[in-house]
């Protein structure tokens, strides 16, 4: 009779502990589901209100770093080079070495490194609301779907220009999480943003990375945004 009143017990904890567990899931897939919601709402609004205001349409090119062509690229740095070309302006030295090697793949126009688009956004004389517009466009990835960089759930939270030509851009952190490929992922995610800021905002020279408004030593664990990317 004891035995049985154990097992009782013991099926009726396991019992609780699966209700809980499966209240607890289906809570946070409800609250991701409203947070999905209400930014593609917003969304929605940015894109009226730009649409109303702007004047005329703006085609932009858009750049993709593969995360393949950059992990090659890698193979070329040392841990303690890495980090110290990744983040810093790096000026062109004579000799090749590595640092050459990845200004080479950074601002290579070959297929196999990158994919680039031409896409339109709406025109206007602001130039934190093309900034918005550009990396919203970047969020999406390429329009072939060869490859994604993020997560249907990242999200732009803001951008900021600073007087010396930084961008600040503020990600979510639906950003961090996804990116499960590692340093290659995280860098082809940091290069896209960059290169398609710069090559069509001419008053934007490098972008700085923020993860919910807050500076964070790396992206992801990996690539560290302590210092602007040019």
């Amino acid at each position: 009779m004891k035995d049985n009143r154990t097992i009782l017990i013991a099926l009726g904890l396991v019992c609780l502990v699966v209700t809980v567990t499966s209240l607890l899931y289906f809570a946070e897939r409800r609250r991701q589901e409203a947070v999905r919601e209400a930014a593609q709402q917003m969304l929605d609004l940015e894109s009226s209100a730009l649409e109303a205001r702007s004047s005329g349409d703006l085609e932009i090119t858009l750049y993709f770093y593969r995360p393949s062509a950059t992990l090659d690229h890698l193979d070329a740095q040392t841990s303690d080079e890495f980090s110290e070309i990744t983040v810093q302006e790096i000026p062109a030295a004579a000799d090749p070495g590595p640092a050459n090697a990845w200004v080479a793949m950074v601002n290579s126009e070959n297929a196999e490194v990158l994919i680039w688009e031409t896409r339109s956004i709406f025109r206007t004389d602001d130039i934190i609301l093309t900034a918005r517009q550009i990396i919203h466009e970047v969020l999406k990835g390429p329009s072939d779907g060869e490859f994604q960089i993020f997560a249907p759930e990242a999200r732009l939270r803001q951008v900021f220009l600073l007087e010396d030509g930084t961008a600040l851009v503020d990600l979510s952190r639906q950003v961090v999480h996804p990116l499960l490929g590692g340093i290659a992922v995280e860098l082809s995610a940091l290069y896209s943003v960059t290169r398609s800021l710069r090559e069509n905002i001419e008053s934007i020279s490098r972008v700085r990375f923020l993860v919910e408004g807050q500076e964070r030593p790396t992206l992801a664990g990996h690539v560290s945004i302590r210092e602007p990317f040019m």
